[in-house]
C-alpha cells in the first residue's frame, strides 16, 4: 500500500491525496479534461505503472471553490457509475482454525 489519504463524499470514494497532490477519479469521458489541463495519472509507487483511474487535479482548480465543487461532483459521479471491483471466489477448502 502507499501512504496516501482517500477522500469520500457521503459513502463514495472519489479521490486520493499523496505527496501533497490531489488525484480525482476519472473515466474515459472525464480523462480528456485532465489531460488537456496537463495532468497525469496517479503513480503511487513511482515505478512507471500508474493507476489510470485517478488523475492529478489541476492546481488552478484547487484555488477556485466553484470549479472545485464541479470537478468534485464529476469525480463522485464517475466513482458511482464505475463497476464494483470483482471479489475473489471463496476457496474450495473451508478454513479450519489452527490449534
Amino acid at each position: 500500500m502507499f501512504g496516501g489519504v482517500g477522500l469520500s463524499w457521503e459513502t463514495t470514494f472519489f479521490a486520493v491525496i499523496d505527496d501533497d497532490t490531489v488525484f480525482f477519479k476519472v473515466d474515459a469521458e472525464t480523462r480528456p479534461a485532465f489531460e488537456q489541463a496537463g495532468s497525469g495519472p496517479f503513480d503511487p509507487f513511482k515505478n512507471g505503472k500508474p493507476m489510470r483511474g485517478y488523475y492529478e487535479l489541476p492546481p488552478e482548480i484547487l484555488e477556485d471553490r466553484e470549479q472545485l465543487a464541479v470537478w468534485r461532483a464529476t469525480a463522485v459521479a464517475v466513482s458511482r457509475r464505475a463497476p464494483s471491483p470483482k471479489r475473489r471466489a471463496p476457496s474450495a477448502e473451508p478454513r479450519v482454525p489452527k490449534k
